[in-house]
């Protein structure tokens, strides 16, 4: 296995000392979230395969002031998050600054800019051999533990709580179980363009394309067995036909659908969507209009970058997986598959 490249590698002296910090703020912790139970507000996660372009919108949903969501200052605290977000909320960390709405796979700079908080979740999902948790693990879940620590983020925003990191793409119906107010962003990407920004993101992080990049689906180590072009595709497949499972035992009120080329089209239409999705309770109603602070578009990266030999490659098993005779296409009237 490559090492990621130095750019993207973490700093091994930076990560001992926050996970000792951590470590000491546990325990402290876990009186400080004792008195909650569950959140009273709804509780977004937003969805998607690699490269579907959850981050923007997870900054977009942060930049309306309507949801409370996971800093890069907050991320820290990913075993203490309540009493970071206190110390956050002391300290007036989050700022005026309005979202840049750029982002290095994934990655956001500025203290008030979205995190995934992969830390945290991976405290609660307890991964075997791919990012699915198994239901012998799901079983031994504090669930209790879980919806308090949720339920203490949501007292310090008083908003409904938005969370985005593609290891919750998999858990979808833990989630369902553990949140009774669970609601679910689904984003969606023509798949050509998007196991190109895959395969783009191998070579970034890693200098080749060989090393897998990002969610493991169930199918992980039969889509190692395959070329690089097959492992890609197969990846958008397998982690969205799994998402589609998960929501069919969901009412189709708990969740939408937003395609990135319609994100970038019209934001402000695409927002208002998942603003719907909240109780009526639990929003002031004079938001459910114009949302401030919204750009009115961005561009669309649609568009070809790599060689004609490796778009052909792409293309062919773009076609096998999602070509218009694969009854199985996940979420098969959303999906734009053209050039």
């Amino acid at each position: 296995m490559s090492e990621r490249l130095k750019e993207y590698q973490k700093d091994p002296k930076t990560e001992r000392s926050l996970e000792e910090i951590n470590n000491i703020l546990e325990p402290i912790e876990k009186g400080l979230v004792s008195t909650f139970t569950e959140p009273k507000k709804s509780v977004i996660f937003i969805l998607g395969a690699p490269r579907s372009a959850t981050t923007l919108l997870y900054q977009l949903v942060a930049e309306t002031g309507y949801f409370g969501y996971i800093s890069n200052f907050l991320a820290r605290f990913w075993k203490a998050p309540y009493f970071g977000a206190l110390q956050e909320k002391a300290f007036e960390v989050r700022t005026s600054h309005p979202m840049s709405f750029q982002s290095n796979y994934g990655r956001t700079s500025g203290w008030n800019e979205p995190h995934h908080f992969s830390y945290f979740w991976q405290r609660w999902f307890q991964f075997d051999e791919n990012h699915k948790m198994p239901k012998d693990l799901i079983k031994k879940t504090d669930l209790k533990y879980f919806k308090q620590e949720i339920a203490a983020l949501e007292s310090v925003f008083t908003l409904p709580m938005a969370f985005r990191s593609l290891y919750c793409n998999l858990q979808v119906t833990f989630l369902k179980k553990a949140l009774n107010k669970a609601k679910f962003v689904i984003c969606l990407r023509n798949p050509l363009y998007q196991a190109q920004s895959i395969l783009l993101g191998r070579k970034a992080i890693f200098g080749n394309t060989k090393e897998w990049f990002s969610l493991k689906p169930p199918e992980y180590f039969e889509l190692k067995k395959s070329n690089d072009y097959e492992q890609v595709t197969g990846q958008i497949f397998y982690v969205l036909k799994a998402i589609e499972d998960s929501l069919k035992n969901i009412s189709r009120s708990d969740y939408v659908i937003i395609q990135l080329e319609k994100l970038v089209e019209n934001p402000q239409q695409q927002m208002n969507k998942i603003i719907e999705l909240i109780d009526k309770n639990e929003m002031d109603m004079k938001i459910r209009g114009k949302i401030p602070k919204i750009p009115v578009g961005f561009q669309n990266r649609n568009k070809q970058k790599i060689s004609d030999t490796e778009w052909e490659s792409l293309k062919k098993y773009v076609k096998k997986f999602f070509g218009q005779e694969n009854e199985r296409i996940p979420f098969k009237n959303f999906m734009v598959c053209k050039e």
